[in-house]
């Protein structure tokens, strides 16, 4: 499939944008840039936004590896397999419009999911962990979002145990949801072309964020991101 100069423009500042917001914030990357691409060119999905990050969870990753959550990555890889067989499965049996809506439903469902987290307190343990992996694997192959469930599981542990186990999950995850939809033939050349060109500007919008940080210390920008990436995936599902 072409993509043209214009619709590539308008998904690269889409992820630029969405890259800085991450880096500012510390979420809200592909929850921003999914719905976007889902809506200039839907048929990209999922596989194009399966790499863009890729090289900074991978330094994410490498950098905090002393704090990562072992046990908990093997239970979430243990639901992820099984999860990813039913994204593919998703993605296999639905239109391109059709995964745009199954898309901005499940940026909703994230966006829902991030406002309760402040009242949902699971704990990680082999039920939860395992549980959560389903969800990440089918969130994660069907629409290239699988930060929400993590962050949620995670979000009573200290920061630096967070930022490494999410970081290591998403590694994993992008090595297991590429052969997943490899093997299930949902990925295609173009998309992987779109994908890798679209990292330049995933690493310029983490460059364009540190400068903004300082500025923006101390205050709370979590509630404009949900709404912005709650509306995204509305027009992602009217568009469609």
């Amino acid at each position: 499939m072409h993509v043209s100069v214009a619709d590539w423009v308008v998904i690269a500042s889409a992820v630029a944008a969405a890259a800085t917001v991450q880096g500012v914030v510390g979420f809200g990357g592909n929850l921003l840039a999914v719905p976007v691409v889902a809506l200039v060119v839907p048929a990209a999905l999922p596989g194009a936004m399966v790499l863009p990050s890729f090289p900074m969870v991978v330094a994410m990753a490498v950098t905090e590896r002393e704090h990562v959550d072992w046990r908990g990555n093997w239970f979430l890889l243990l639901g992820r397999i099984p999860g990813t067989a039913l994204g593919v499965g998703v993605v296999a049996l639905v239109s391109s419009d059709v995964l745009a809506v199954v898309i901005g439903s499940v940026v909703i469902v994230a966006v829902a999911v991030s406002l309760l987290a402040a009242h949902l307190h699971p704990g990680v343990n082999a039920t939860t962990a395992t549980g959560t992996g389903v969800a990440v694997g089918v969130m994660g192959t069907a629409a290239a979002i699988e930060g929400p469930p993590l962050a949620l599981l995670y979000q009573n542990d200290p920061p630096p145990v967070l930022r490494s186990t999410l970081a290591t999950q998403f590694t994993i995850g992008t090595f297991v949801t590429l052969v997943g939809l490899t093997v299930g033939a949902q990925l295609h050349g173009w998309q992987v072309l779109l994908g890798l060109s679209l990292m330049p500007s995933y690493g310029l919008g983490l460059a364009l964020s540190l400068p903004i940080r300082p500025h923006l210390r101390g205050r709370n920008l979590r509630p404009l991101v949900l709404g912005i990436a709650a509306l995204a995936g509305v027009l992602a599902i009217v568009r469609s």
